[in-house]
């Protein structure tokens, strides 16, 4: 389990993550990451969940990667509605998550 969510970094994604082949979870959402997603990450194979949405990555997710990697995640999230294209995503966002409205609290009559 990697989790380097909401932590200001900046840069690519390392190719090396390509090498911890144990590695489930890989979470690097809501940073300032560039770039494209590594084809690396498809040598991943317990990989379960990828999350890399509210980034500033671009480019485009091949069909390769979907059909070799894409039918084993339950979750892959990315920003693909403007930034990235991408064919497998579970969870495209394109911008912030919503938050839910309020509720009112209930009266006692």
């Amino acid at each position: 389990y990697l989790d380097f969510s909401a932590n200001y970094m900046v840069g690519t994604i390392p190719t090396s993550f390509g090498y911890l082949s144990q590695l489930v979870t890989l979470r690097g959402d809501f940073n300032n990451l560039v770039g494209t997603i590594p084809s690396e990450l498809m040598q991943l194979p317990a990989l379960r969940e990828l999350d890399f949405q509210e980034n500033l990555l671009t480019g485009s997710i091949s069909y390769e990667f979907c059909s070799s990697i894409g039918e084993q995640l339950e979750v892959f999230a990315l920003d693909c509605i403007n930034a990235v294209s991408c064919p497998c995503c579970t969870i495209c966002n394109s911008g912030p998550v919503p938050v839910p409205a309020p509720t009112s609290p209930p009266t006692i009559a």
